[in-house]
């Protein structure tokens, strides 16, 4: 589930620009429809 916690860091505005490679991880899992779905239900 990491990212799940990912994700939650981010929202709460833990995860800083300069941590491109989080970033990058982040915007591809968010494109996943199954991670999508995990996080709307």
């Amino acid at each position: 589930m990491l990212g799940h916690s990912l994700y939650m860091s981010n929202k709460l505005k833990c995860v800083p620009d300069e941590m491109i490679n989080i970033k990058n991880y982040l915007n591809l899992i968010s494109e996943r429809e199954a991670f999508q779905k995990a996080i709307n239900t």
